[in-house]
């Protein structure tokens, strides 16, 4: 693996926005700007969504058509449909918190 490369460039995807530039005489940009032009959402295909939920091309888009709790697809183009990561990482928690809730209750109904 080759070293990092200095850049003047601003890095979109970190967190740090006190490293903006790495050149002794340049200004750090106005933080404001820097936290708008961040791009921290990700887009998946349906193959990256399929492999995320361990099922088929053909089950992720009946889910789309069949639960309304899942998430919509953004259609991008005419044959390119993507899902925000962050909405389906939103589903995955409120999936999980479900089945936690409901594995909680004993079979006379208090918690354990």
């Amino acid at each position: 693996m080759c070293p990092p490369i200095p850049s003047t460039q601003m890095d979109l995807f970190s967190d740090d926005s006190e490293r903006m530039l790495s050149t002794a005489n340049a200004k750090p940009m106005n933080p404001e700007f820097v936290a708008f032009t961040r791009c921290s959402e990700r887009y998946l295909t349906v193959d990256e969504v399929a492999v995320r939920f361990s099922a088929s091309r053909a089950t992720i888009w009946r889910w789309v058509k069949n639960n309304s709790q899942f998430p919509k697809p953004i259609k991008i183009s005419p044959g390119a449909t993507r899902w925000k990561r962050s909405e389906l990482v939103r589903f995955e928690a409120q999936i999980l918190g479900e089945r936690d809730a409901s594995q909680s209750v004993i079979s006379d109904g208090t918690l354990k």
